[in-house]
């Protein structure tokens, strides 16, 4: 199976110049914890809900002044749509994440994979070994490179 059969392609992202509030409502709208960063047509970072409280909150910025850029994930790992589906699993494993942007071949973002989406997917052993390595504390992690 190759990621493009797996991932959500409606995911919805944002860009990198509407402000931390915009941001945050519509996470709340549709119901997501993570939203890829755009400028123009090109993927630049991701923002999850917890960068918002973390980064955010927690700091005292005010959502509604301060831009996505200013408190987004600039180091992205990404997977291309035509990638098998392992491959997008060894990347999670190998960088302890659960939410990979996938690009099409022109580099633009084609959709998101996520824990949830192999799960649905996947076949037992795959789906088991990328829960187990994800749930293990990262400092008892084997080493991976990819």
């Amino acid at each position: 199976m190759i990621v493009k059969e797996a991932m959500t392609a409606d995911a919805a992202w944002v860009d990198a110049g509407r402000t931390i509030g915009e941001a945050a409502q519509l996470m709340l709208k549709l119901d997501v914890g993570c939203m890829p960063v755009t400028e123009g047509d090109r993927l630049v970072g991701l923002i999850t809900d917890r960068d918002i409280a973390c980064r955010a909150v927690a700091e005292g910025r005010n959502p509604y002044a301060e831009r996505v850029r200013a408190i987004m994930s600039e180091k992205v790992v990404c997977c291309s749509e035509n990638q098998p589906l392992e491959e997008a699993v060894e990347l999670m494993e190998a960088n302890g994440i659960r939410r990979l942007p996938v690009l099409d071949q022109n580099g633009h973002i084609a959709g998101l994979i996520s824990i949830d989406d192999i799960a649905r997917h996947a076949d037992y052993q795959l789906t088991g070994q990328l829960m187990h390595f994800l749930c293990m504390p990262a400092e008892k992690r084997p080493l991976r490179r990819v």
